[in-house]
């Protein structure tokens, strides 16, 4: 079989890997899973990447906060993987990239290779197209796409355009599944940190701002 890695995208990860270089791995809370991490919001086995001719699937494992893929919920029948794709655990907990042997691997940017910080104009573009839930930077699309969690709560933040957004807010657009809840802080964070780094920010002119003790702001555009 060939050799693949999962590159670490989670907050604060930076940017560990992890070889498959075995056919079947689980992913799971630690120590019960042959990939392990530490939150107990991802289940004991979580997920499991296969590998069957050469080609690459990821399945859930009846897992309690799911997985996704690309922000597409997978179910636990194997869908196929391909370089670049997104692997998000519990709703963001832990986000994996899957890059195949061979391939040059970029780590946390989605911005052109000509789009380094010598080669950036002062001025740069973010839209957000809600009918078709695609975010473009420069008029280049994301890719992959942004999870639901993602997608919605930066709708939020460009709907409400140099204007502070409260964390009540966010929750009730990032998450909801839990409806009157404020969600943790904690969760709110990673989750904002997460859509900086998929859209490549801060950049020039647009930021995502921490409003203290309030929210967040999107500024800039």
């Amino acid at each position: 079989m060939t050799e693949s890695l999962l590159i670490d995208q989670s907050p604060d990860s930076k940017g560990r890997y992890f070889v498959l270089a075995v056919e079947s791995v689980v992913l799971g809370r630690a120590p019960f899973a042959d990939l392990g991490f530490e939150s107990r919001l991802i289940s004991r086995r979580h997920a499991r990447i296969s590998c069957e001719d050469g080609s690459y699937f990821i399945q859930d494992l009846e897992s309690a906060n799911g997985t996704a893929l690309n922000g597409v919920t997978v179910g636990d029948e194997p869908t196929s993987l391909r370089p670049g794709d997104l692997i998000s655990l519990a709703g963001g907990v832990v986000e994996l990239q899957f890059e195949s042997e061979g391939k040059t691997v970029r780590l946390n940017t989605d911005l052109a290779s000509d789009d380094s910080p010598d080669h950036l104009p002062d001025h740069l573009r973010v839209e957000v197209d809600s009918l078709s839930r695609i975010v473009s930077v420069n008029r280049r699309p994301v890719d992959p796409p942004l999870s639901r969690k993602e997608f919605d709560v930066l709708e939020l933040l460009y709907q409400a355009s140099g204007q502070a957004c409260s964390i009540e807010e966010i929750s009730a657009a990032g998450w909801p599944e839990r409806p009157g809840a404020v969600v943790d802080a904690r969760e709110v964070s990673q989750l904002i940190r997460r859509i900086r780094r998929r859209i490549g920010l801060p950049m020039g002119n647009v930021q995502i701002d921490n409003v203290r003790g309030y929210g967040y702001r999107l500024s800039g555009l």
